[in-house]
């Protein structure tokens, strides 16, 4: 379960890279659009927002793809314990039981069980670049927003004016609803970290 999931948080690190520099390079594409005079000040500064965010994706992104490939790496062998202690702190040792009554006369330490924690600031470690890539999408998703809606709430009647407007939200309202519907259907019925087997081929 430990090797699968380090192989699902690399493809992860690996999508977290191409997506935020393209996000990165949309929003600066984004920069030498028309300005619009009466926009509110939220949309460029949410752009801004997105551009430095997306980048601090792609750095930590990089940075701990780096350090997955290295444990996956033959030459550079990690024991399990340790590979452990990326997301969980372990706490006891085990010990063999002595047969018969050695253990009642004191020859043998009274065995403890290992127990497992998660570190919380390591799950948040390991999730941030994906954060970073959610939040960047949310404040680009605003900024465009708030600039194509500025004829909503001014005056404004360039780029389509009002009509433009509407039109961008009610695609924007169908791109929503289906995205939340598929993303919740498509994990509905799929285990992740369920025993993989391989299906059985019949003639």
């Amino acid at each position: 379960m430990l090797a699968a999931w380090q192989d699902r948080k690399l493809i992860e690190l690996h999508f977290v890279q191409v997506a935020a520099t393209l996000l990165s390079g949309a929003v600066i594409g984004c920069f030498s659009w028309v300005t619009r005079d009466k926009e509110h000040w939220l949309g460029p500064a949410s752009w801004y927002c997105c551009l430095i965010l997306s980048l601090f994706a792609i750095l930590l992104s990089s940075t701990e793809a780096f350090i997955f490939n290295t444990i996956k790496s033959p030459a550079h062998s990690v024991p399990l314990r340790e590979r452990m202690s990326m997301i969980c702190e372990i706490q006891g040792t085990v010990q063999n039981l002595a047969p018969g009554g050695d253990r009642e006369k004191g020859k043998l330490p009274v065995p403890r069980a290992e127990r497992a924690s998660i570190r919380w600031n390591m799950v948040f470690t390991w999730q941030a670049p994906t954060m970073l890539l959610a939040y960047s999408v949310i404040a680009f998703l605003m900024g465009i927003t708030i600039y194509i809606a500025t004829p909503l709430y001014t005056d404004d009647t360039s780029l389509g004016g009002k009509a433009a407007a509407i039109f961008y939200l009610v695609g924007l309202f169908i791109g929503g609803a289906v995205f939340v519907w598929c993303s919740f259907w498509a994990y509905r019925f799929v285990d992740l970290d369920g025993p993989r087997e391989s299906p059985q081929l019949t003639r």
